[in-house]
């Protein structure tokens, strides 16, 4: 998760974005230390703002688990598994 020098370029945001429009699943944590919710709802704004303009506002989901710094599969994974049942 970190480039040498990366943040002089881009932020995660930018770097979500470079994929459009391809389906994206974004996963935090309301209580995620490292990276505030605040902050993932500012990029993600963003980063949905770029698949509108790709004409693929849908294709961009952010999905917030109930705790701190971590994978929420439970929640995540029905999200991304519609992405892959809607491209068969």
């Amino acid at each position: 998760n970190y480039i040498p020098d990366i943040l002089q370029k881009l932020d995660m945001p930018d770097l979500a974005m470079l994929i459009a429009p391809r389906p994206l699943v974004i996963v935090s944590g309301e209580t995620d230390g490292i990276f505030p919710l605040e902050a993932v709802y500012e990029g993600f704004k963003k980063v949905k703002a770029i698949y509108k303009a790709a004409g693929a506002p849908d294709a961009c989901v952010l999905v917030v688990g109930k705790g701190g710094h971590r994978f929420y599969a439970a929640d995540a994974w029905p999200v991304y598994d519609r992405f892959v049942a809607q491209s068969r």
